[in-house]
C-alpha cells in the first residue's frame, strides 16, 4: 500500500494562548490514493501516525505532535497571533505529502482580576471608592463595572457605576448596614466583544451613624489639642537636645576626620626633617649651656685662688737681710 493522503486539519477550541486541533474521527479519514483503491486495504486507523508541524518566527516549520490519536492541544501562545500548521499520515510504507496550510488566530486575553477598591472620604450616607487601574491592553478601551450589596440581606449584587474612571462617589447609602462592594474591568475589543475579568475580592464596610461620627470627630479634636500642647512643651527640651546633639555630632566629626587624615610620603620627610633639625637646636643650646657653665666655673675658681695667694704674701711678716 501506499503512504495515505494528509486529513484534514480543524481548529475545535480557542483561547487567548491555546489552540486545540483535530483530524479524522476516529475511522479513516483520508483518501487513499487511485492506485491502491482497487487493492483491499489492510490499513487500520491505529496503524497511522500523524505529525503536525507548526510554522515558526523564522519561516521552518517546527514538530509539535507525533502520534495516534486525533486531537491535539497547543498551550503558551500568545493572544490575537495567527499561527501556521500542517499535518501529514505516516504508515508502514512511510510517510505521505504534506496538507496544505491551515492558519488558526488565538481570541483576545480578557483583563486580569483587579484588587478589592478602596474606600475613604466616609460620611453617615456616602463614600468615595477608588480601585487600581487596569493595564493597557493594546489599543482597546478598560471600562469598570463598580457592584454594590447588603451583606446578608440581598443575595445578588447591584450595579452601582458603569464607566471609565477609576473612582466613584456612592450616595443614598444607610448608616448602620453592611456593605460589600467589589469591581471588576472590562475590555472592548475592536472587533465588538467585551471580555470582562473576574471580580474582585468584595470589600466590607458599615458607614458610620451621625452621632459616632460626630463623637469620632470630637476625640479626633481632643487628642489634636493635646498633642499640640504636648508639642509647644516638649519644644524647649527638643531644641536643647537638637543643640546638644550637634555640638556632639560635629565634636566626633572633628575626631574622625583627624583620624582618617594620612600623610603623603614628602609630608613625613618635612615632619622628620624639621623634628631633627629641632632636636639638632636643642642639642647645641644644652651643649653651648654646659660649656659656659663649665667655663664660668673653672674661671671662678682660678680666681678665687689667685686671690687668696695674694692675700696670704701681703700679710706674712718681712725677714731682714
Amino acid at each position: 500500500s501506499l503512504p495515505p493522503d494528509p486529513p484534514r486539519l480543524e481548529c475545535i477550541a480557542i483561547t487567548c494562548n491555546s489552540l486545540k486541533l483535530k483530524w479524522g474521527n476516529g475511522t479513516t479519514n483520508h483518501v487513499l490514493s487511485a492506485s491502491a483503491s482497487t487493492e483491499p486495504s489492510t490499513t487500520t486507523p491505529r496503524s497511522i501516525t500523524y505529525i503536525i508541524e507548526m510554522e515558526g518566527k523564522d519561516g521552518s516549520f517546527n514538530c509539535i505532535y507525533t502520534g495516534t490519536t486525533y486531537s491535539h492541544k497547543i498551550n503558551k501562545l500568545q493572544e490575537n497571533n495567527q499561527y501556521n500548521f500542517r499535518i501529514c499520515a505516516k504508515n508502514d510504507s512511510g510517510a505521505g505529502l504534506w496538507s496544505e496550510m491551515y492558519t488558526f488566530t488565538t481570541s483576545k486575553a480578557p483583563p486580569n482580576a483587579l484588587k478589592a477598591p478602596n474606600i475613604n472620604e466616609i460620611t453617615s450616607t456616602s463614600c468615595v471608592f477608588n480601585w487600581q487601574p487596569h493595564k493597557p491592553l493594546g489599543r482597546d478601551p478598560i471600562s469598570y463595572i463598580l457592584q454594590l450589596q447588603i451583606y446578608r440581606k440581598e443575595n445578588d449584587y447591584t450595579e452601582i457605576y458603569h464607566g471609565e474612571l477609576t473612582s466613584y462617589r456612592a450616595t443614598n447609602l444607610e448608616a448602620g448596614v453592611d456593605y460589600r462592594a467589589r469591581v471588576c474591568a472590562i475590555r472592548s475589543t475592536s472587533e465588538g466583544l467585551a471580555l470582562n475579568s473576574p471580580f474582585s475580592p468584595a470589600t466590607h464596610f458599615v458607614l458610620p451613624r451621625p452621632e459616632d461620627l460626630a463623637a469620632a470627630l470630637s476625640v479626633t479634636r481632643t487628642s489634636n489639642n493635646h498633642l499640640l500642647n504636648d508639642d509647644n512643651h516638649s519644644e524647649q527640651k527638643l531644641s536643647f537636645l537638637n543643640r546638644y546633639r550637634l555640638i556632639c555630632y560635629r565634636k566626633l566629626k572633628s575626631i574622625q576626620l583627624f583620624e582618617s587624615r594620612t600623610l603623603t610620603d614628602q609630608q613625613w620627610a618635612v615632619v622628620i626633617f624639621v623634628g631633627f633639625t629641632l632636636l639638632a637646636i636643642f642639642i647645641a643650646i644644652f651643649a653651648n649651656f654646659m660649656y659656659s657653665k663649665y667655663t664660668n666655673g673653672s674661671s671662678i675658681s682660678v680666681d678665687n685662688a689667685f686671690s687668696s695667694s695674694s692675700s696670704s704674701t701681703s700679710f706674712s711678716p718681712g725677714i731682714k737681710k
